[in-house]
């Protein structure tokens, strides 16, 4: 668990100790202490951390160590993930200045690449375990890695699942230009919603993922704000997304739906790597 003393960092910590304690892990608490940082004092912070880990595993009965490491938090936090063996890092929402540094940067970038640990952004209240998720898909195998870490760390063992396609007319935008009428609009939506849910269907039957939901839905303004609109009608606690390994972690989330989500996250959102060598 990345900790950095923000109010964000707290409700990250609180998510974590329910995932450990749920899945009965052991949680290694982390700091990265910047070299540069004049109101950062390592002894008190130490202090602090160990305090923190204390209380999760006198509260919570949740094995728990401090680690402080000098270092950008990006690579320091990816190298402690590597090399405590961890399944999952959670941290807590970047700041809106922080959103780029936090993920972009080539040393970064492949840190965390290189981790091959899935990342949970904990921006909800952490008030219960994970009870509906909607794994957002753009239909490659690594969106079916993500959907498959979710079940495989145990996120939603009881839990409710909904698979989202958000899918782009390209004539939708021609259609509205040109004196077309509404029934033909309309018409053409419902054939291309109809045949983007057939698409759904059979990637998650390839993939052989259970989803209690299928939803197929047009993109309005940009992918971002399609999938942050079904979240809310569905009331997901947890969005689900994959890095597509035909792009570098960098160029992927810089400027991407994953980046766009993380600013104006309002609930837990959980990143899956990129799968190496093409695997899931």
């Amino acid at each position: 668990m990345a900790y950095d003393f923000s109010p964000g960092a707290d409700r990250a910590l609180r998510r974590a100790t329910l995932l450990a304690k749920a899945s009965h892990a052991a949680m290694v608490l982390a700091h990265a202490a910047s070299d540069t940082a004049a109101d950062e004092l390592p002894g008190e912070a130490e202090a602090l951390l160990s305090g923190l880990a204390e209380t999760v595993r006198s509260l919570d009965g949740v094995a728990c160590e401090a680690r402080i490491r000098k270092g950008r938090a990006p690579e320091t936090i990816a190298a402690l993930s590597l090399s405590s063996g961890a399944d999952l890092i959670v941290t807590g929402p970047p700041r809106p200045e922080g959103v780029r540094n936090l993920f972009v940067g080539t040393t970064a970038g492949r840190s965390v690449k290189h981790a091959q640990a899935p990342v949970i952004v904990a921006a909800g209240v952490p008030a219960h375990p994970y009870r509906r998720a909607l794994f957002a898909t753009d239909l490659s195998q690594n969106s079916a890695a993500a959907a498959a870490a979710v079940r495989r760390l145990g996120l939603l063992e009881n839990g409710w699942l909904a698979a989202l396609y958000a899918f782009a007319a390209p004539a939708e935008g021609l259609m509205f230009r040109t004196p077309t009428p509404r029934a033909d609009l309309k018409a053409y939506m419902a054939e291309e919603a109809d045949h983007s849910v057939r698409e759904l269907q059979g990637f998650l039957d390839q993939s052989e993922i259970s989803a209690d939901e299928r939803l197929a839905e047009p993109i309005d303004i940009d992918a971002a704000q399609t999938v942050q609109a079904v979240a809310r009608r569905l009331r997901a606690d947890l969005v689900v997304i994959g890095a597509r390994g035909r792009s570098t972690l960098e160029t992927l989330l810089l400027g991407s739906v994953a980046t766009a989500l993380l600013a104006s996250a309002d609930r837990d959102i959980f990143i899956a790597p990129p799968a190496r060598n093409g695997s899931p």
